[in-house]
């Protein structure tokens, strides 16, 4: 039963609060996942990593090491372009973490 021989792609998707300081991007993720949902941000802090790109990097790479190949962030910064720029920086942390440990990035 089942398909063999598939080379399976994981990914991972999750809203993020990035910027300078774990209390600052939380802060504003919260805010908006209350405003977007009506809900706790409580209710997604588990899955929804908040801080500087190392900090989010940190969050992702159990993830990535369980196969994760694919991520994608909905990133909430302290402006559009500069989240971006952020998140840039975070692929970067960890494709320098996946080649000093030999894998594949």
């Amino acid at each position: 039963f089942g398909r063999t021989g598939v080379p399976w792609d994981h990914g991972f998707m999750a809203w993020c609060g990035i910027g300078e300081s774990r209390v600052e991007a939380r802060g504003r993720l919260a805010e908006a996942m209350e405003s977007f949902y009506g809900v706790a941000f409580e209710r997604f802090e588990r899955s929804s990593p908040v801080g500087t790109p190392s900090d989010i990097a940190d969050a992702l790479e159990p993830y990535v090491a369980a196969g994760a190949r694919s991520i994608l962030l909905s990133p909430i910064g302290p402006e559009p372009e500069r989240a971006l720029e952020l998140v840039a920086e975070v692929k970067l942390e960890l494709e320098g973490r996946r080649r000093r440990v030999g894998a594949r990035p």
